[in-house]
């Protein structure tokens, strides 16, 4: 080692506080504003080989000051009052392949998640999907602890346009994530249950 500075250069116009890598994507918080040449609210998920930021885009309204991985969630905290839109004191809670959606070429076995609606919803949630065969399909709706909440489908289905109803029923207000799972592929998207 040299002790060189290597090309790579996300370009983060402001202090970067906080790093935390799963696989090939590096998770970034602190005041930013702009990141990978992307404009990115104080957190940001960059691709570790490249540095570009993914499409993940929270949105903190405040300082991001520390950041961890563990399993399958990704945990912020900071100054933030809200972060994705809702509502988190100091601290939140991400499901990752609901917010890392890095695109691939189509491919035999792709599947598209092409709606979740309506969303917001105060009721039943319209899932639609599409299989480029058929295949065992798993769809689950879990809570932002990762707890499974429910599985509409886990069955054989067709290639196609599919769509699944789901009702939160009695179920509390707030953010789930709606994750579909088919030939060793997963989307995720997010559900935001209201009154």
């Amino acid at each position: 080692m040299t002790g060189t500075a290597t090309a790579w250069n996300p370009n983060a116009n402001d202090q970067v506080s906080a790093l935390a890598v799963s696989g090939g994507t590096l998770y970034a918080g602190g005041t930013f504003t702009s990141v990978g040449g992307q404009t990115r609210n104080r957190i940001a998920a960059l691709d570790a080989a490249t540095g570009t930021a993914t499409s993940w885009n929270p949105n903190a309204n405040f300082q991001v000051w520390s950041l961890d991985v563990s399993g399958s969630n990704v945990y912020a905290g900071g100054s933030f009052t809200t972060i994705a839109g809702l509502p988190h004191s100091g601290l939140a809670c991400f499901f990752p392949s609901e917010l890392v959606d890095v695109p691939a070429s189509p491919r035999v076995g792709d599947l598209t998640f092409t709606r979740l609606s309506p969303n917001p919803t105060r009721g039943r949630a319209r899932i639609s999907y599409s299989l480029s065969q058929s295949g065992h399909v798993r769809l689950s709706v879990y809570d932002v602890q990762g707890r499974l909440i429910a599985r509409p489908v886990d069955e054989v289905r067709p290639a196609g346009n599919h769509l699944t109803i789901w009702e939160p029923g009695s179920r509390g207000l707030g953010l789930y994530i709606v994750r579909l799972e088919y030939a060793g592929r997963s989307l995720a998207k997010r559900l935001v249950v209201i009154r």
